[in-house]
Parts: C-alpha cells; structure tokens; sequence
C-alpha cells in the first residue's frame, strides 16, 4: 500500500493534527531489516493514533467505489 499517499490524503484533512508517513525497508514482509525497525520507532514514538493502511491498489480504469 502506498502508505506516503495515504497519509498525503490524511493531511488534507481540517485539523491540527500533523500527519506523517513511514514505510519499512523494501522487501522486508517480517519486519526484520535495521531501516525498518528505524520506522517503527519514529512511526510511533509520540503517536496519539497510529494508522495501517491495508488492501489493494485500484488496476486501471477502476474508481474508489469499485473498491
């Protein structure tokens, strides 16, 4: 998931809230590698809300509803 993208499309939101985005190390499905354990602890270190985006990205020619 585009996780970068998801939180540029949170911080569009009407708040106060700063709104950040992490990715783990490419590849790295268990969480193992040093950059993502790095992420991690900046991902929530201070963090009121922590969130997972999840799923699959829409294939061409379909929208957010066909989701």
């Amino acid at each position: 998931v585009n996780t970068p993208g998801v939180a540029a499309d949170l911080s569009h939101i009407s708040s106060v809230a700063q709104v950040q985005g992490f990715v783990a190390e490419k590849g790295d499905m268990k969480g193992e590698q040093p950059g993502t354990e790095e992420a991690k602890k900046n991902a929530l270190t201070g963090a009121d809300v922590v969130i997972i985006p999840a799923g699959v990205p829409r294939k061409p020619g379909m929208t957010r509803d066909d989701l």
